[in-house]
């Protein structure tokens, strides 16, 4: 059973590594909405999330006001049944999305923000909130913002997550193959080598992966 909120808990995992995008790969106001990924998900147990059985991922349309149509929104909950309690709850904020494709490679930025010293967030990050008129604009101008970045494949029923190397990223940018804005990888120059010399080898694999099966 997953005792904890995909998107939110892997994003912050993802964030402390330090590797982490200035802006989304594509404009959530020009990309079109994978339709594919919208409903209930149900987790697959993984070496990864060996607790994700009978966990449930819904994902849905944005729908605030002023904010690009782009978007997606994300949310998930788990139950214990040891404890006969629902998980998850401590952290049920609306995760935001949206996704791009290059090529043949199909990855989710997820939208995060960074927060101040002393705010009392021993991670110092949270998911960016979209849930006000005009928000993502401001987001997007302000200097605390960053994305995350995962690639999604869909199998038949099931979905499949996997996180960016962020070894990889960050041996590539030392080596002057992608460029770095402050601590940040740049969108632009990750997906210009993406569309040069593909992804193969620049997310986690099999093994690493979130698996989620479609709910009927």
């Amino acid at each position: 059973m997953s005792r904890f909120t995909w998107l939110a808990v892997v994003a912050l995992v993802f964030s402390v590594c330090g590797c982490d995008l200035d802006k989304p790969l594509s404009d959530p106001a020009t990309s079109k909405v994978d339709e594919r990924l919208l409903g209930r998900w149900e987790g697959v147990s993984t070496p990864l999330n060996p607790d994700a059985e009978g966990s449930l991922l819904f994902i849905g349309r944005h729908s605030t006001e002023g904010n690009p149509q782009g978007l997606l929104e994300a949310l998930s909950v788990g139950y214990d049944p040891e404890s006969q309690k629902v998980v998850g709850l401590d952290s049920n904020r609306l995760s935001y999305f949206s996704t791009t494709k290059i090529g043949q490679v199909a990855m989710l930025n997820l939208y995060y923000q960074r927060l101040p010293v002393g705010s009392g967030n021993p991670v110092g990050t949270e998911p960016a909130d979209f849930s006000r008129k005009g928000s993502y604009e401001k987001w997007s101008k302000g200097s605390k913002r960053y994305v995350c970045l995962f690639r999604y494949v869909l199998e038949g029923e099931l979905l499949k997550f996997y996180m960016a190397d962020p070894t990889k990223l960050d041996d590539l940018a030392d080596a002057g193959e992608l460029t770095k804005s402050g601590d940040l990888i740049t969108a632009e120059s990750l997906a210009a080598y993406i569309e040069k010399k593909g992804a193969d080898r620049l997310f986690l694999g099999e093994g690493d992966e979130l698996t989620f099966r479609k709910a009927k």
